[in-house]
Formats: structure tokens, sequence, C-alpha cells
């Protein structure tokens, strides 16, 4: 009798790995416990919605054969002197997406790995296997976070290698607000933002930001990797609002004004953003209402007067690479929305290769029409 445990485990970037390891021992000796309950017994009692696509409640199989003694021994010593041969048997199909069989043998642990081809292409899972390779070789020796692990072998260094070309460089500058500053030392009088006619040269660009951030700073005391919810229309106010939020030393969570208001509260407080920009209107104040005391809501246009008087020289803050940029939160159209974290140096590289993919010049004009969130 063959019996399915599902096992559920969750993987927590910084944790260790011999940590998490014993949790999934831990979370294996547990299911084992109730190894005798029927799985397709389980299925009938959830009553959950079945799509007959998909195989209930787990997609990925593994199976661990490991008999004392493999199959054509135990045959002997039933047979007496009949010859006994094994047989291997090719099998095309499987009903999950994939299939992990790992057999224990004198020789080591051998696997045949079957998958879904409407889902997967060989080579795919040829690099899934390259991949398991390079970190079990880790995972031996492995002291420090799981997210400090690789998947990458030679093979796959050597073709992300190729595919990026001569590597080059970071500049000094590893956020966007540093090249504000920068233009706005080199190029003063050139126009950086164009909003319905009105026009902001760098100079004035950098110096209202720099206000904005003062003032920013009257009203909550902002840290790396702080969430500020941008709740604004496209427009030079945005950007203004944007690289205030860098210059303080925090990230921006961007929320577009058109979505319905349980939504926005709901990114507000999954972010735990510290704080919200928004533009007077009928929607900001219902936000701020319904927010409370758990996150403040101040209005762009009441900063932006504040700060007329404020200083306007550079904030000396500094900026680490790794420090988060943004959270783009999904559409949530399979669920609950899921914010996706972005450092400055992935988005400085970014816009350097696309700079440089476009040919782009100090003359070139981009026109912004997509939507600052997902």
């Amino acid at each position: 009798y063959l019996n399915t445990i599902v096992l559920r485990n969750q993987v927590e970037p910084q944790q260790p790995f011999a940590e998490l390891l014993a949790r999934v021992k831990q979370t294996t000796l547990a299911a084992f416990e109730h190894q005798d309950y029927p799985f397709d017994l389980l299925i009938h009692q959830l009553d959950s919605p079945r799509d007959l696509s998909r195989n209930p409640v787990f997609d990925v199989l593994i199976i661990l054969q490991n008999f004392d003694e493999d199959e054509t021994s135990l045959l002997h010593k039933h047979l007496g002197e009949l010859r006994v041969e094994p047989l291997a048997l090719e099998s095309r199909t499987t009903v999950f997406d994939l299939d992990f069989d790992f057999t224990e043998s004198s020789a080591g642990l051998e696997l045949r790995l079957a998958f879904n081809t409407d889902l997967y292409e060989e080579w795919q899972l040829r690099a899934l296997l390259r991949h398991f390779e390079v970190l079990s070789v880790q995972a031996a020796t492995a002291v420090g976070p799981v997210a400090k692990l690789t998947l990458f072998g030679p093979e796959d260094l050597a073709q992300q290698a190729a595919l990026a070309g001569p590597a080059r460089a970071l500049p000094a500058e590893v956020a966007y607000h540093q090249y504000v500053e920068k233009f706005a030392r080199e190029t003063p009088g050139q126009t950086a933002v164009i909003y319905r006619g009105q026009r902001l040269n760098y100079q004035q660009l950098n110096a209202s930001v720099n206000q904005l951030a003062r003032v920013l700073a009257r009203y909550v005391a902002l840290a790396e990797d702080d969430l500020v919810a941008v709740y604004l229309d496209r427009s030079e106010c945005m950007i203004q609002s944007i690289l205030a939020v860098w210059k303080s030393g925090a990230a921006y969570v961007p929320i577009d004004t058109k979505f319905p208001l349980n939504r926005v509260d709901g990114i507000v407080r999954d972010a735990g953003a510290k704080l919200v920009i928004a533009q007077r209107g009928a929607n900001a104040a219902a936000l701020r209402e319904r927010l409370g005391a758990h996150c403040r809501v101040l209005y762009f246009e009441d900063l932006l007067a504040e700060a007329a008087t404020a200083d306007t020289a550079n904030l000396d803050r500094v900026i680490r690479p790794e420090a988060l940029a943004f959270v783009i939160f999904t559409s949530g159209s399979t669920g609950k929305p899921k914010g996706a974290m972005n450092e400055h140096r992935g988005r400085i590289n970014h816009a350097l290769a696309t700079a440089d993919y476009l040919g782009q010049d100090p003359a070139t004009v981009l026109v912004q029409n997509a939507s600052a969130g997902f």
C-alpha cells in the first residue's frame, strides 16, 4: 500500500541552511505520523474547488526508493537459481508538473525526473538539474543564510557573461536622485521635466526636491528601507515626491489614484508605509479618515507651500546600492496583491543599459506614458 503525504515548507531567506534542513526534517517526520490517512479521503473531505487540468493540493511529487536491498537480489532469494535481469521501462506520462524519483543504492543516489511537457521543455529541466547539483554541493558545507546560496555553475556563469557583454563598473552615482544632483551641477539650465507646458530645469528640480525632503523630515524620521506611499497622478509633483523620498533615505510605493479605496488601504497597510503623500481630493480625504492613526496622510500641496522657505542645498545622506528604491504591488489578479522589492543598484543598472541600447544623449526627450505602478 502506497499513500501520498503532503508536505508544506516555508523558506526564510535569512535562515541558515542547517536550520531550514532541520525544519524540513521535523515537518516530514510530523507528516509521517499521519501517513496512514488516505490521501483520496483527505481530498474528498477538503471539498475544495477542483481544476481537472491540475493535481489537487500539490504539483510536485518526490519519491525516495530506499530498500535495504535492491529488487533483483530480493527476487534471487525467493526464486533460487532462476536468472533475473531488471528491465527498464520508459514512461512517457506523468500526472504531476514535476516528478522526482530518487533511488538509493550502493552506487549512490540516482534520480529520474519526469515533467509536464505542456509546461516545461527539456532544456529547462536540464538547467534545473544543474542548479540542483550546484545547490547540493553548497548545502553540504553551507553555514550562511539560504539567500546567499547560488544556483549558478560554470556553464550558467559563462552563458550569463556572454549575454551581458563586457563588464562595466558602476558609476559613483548609485541612485537616480544623485544623477539629478550631478546634472544640476553640470547642466543646471537643461530641461529636466515638462508637464502641460510647465518646464523645470535640473537646478529648479533639484532645489525643490531638497526642500521637500527637509519638510518630510519634520513629520517623520525616515531611514533606509522605510516605505512612503506616493498616491499622486502622473505629473511633475509625482517626480518631485519620489526624488524627495529617495533623498530622505527611504523607498516609495506607487499607488494609482484610480484604484478602489479598499485596495489603496490594503497596500498601505501591507507595505507598512510610514507616510502617504497624496493630492487633495475626495479619495485622499477618505483615505486619511480611514487610515486614522495607522499612517499619516500628507497633501502634496501643503508640503510644497511649507517647503517654499526651506534650504535648497543637497542633503548629506549616504545611499547604499543594495538599499530599497521602491516596492511595486502586483495587480492581484491571481489573489492578494504582492509587493515586488527593487533596489537602487538594479534600477540604475537597468537605466544605464537602456540608455546605451536606445542611444540616448542630453538632447533626448522621453515621454512617460506608463503607470508608475504595476
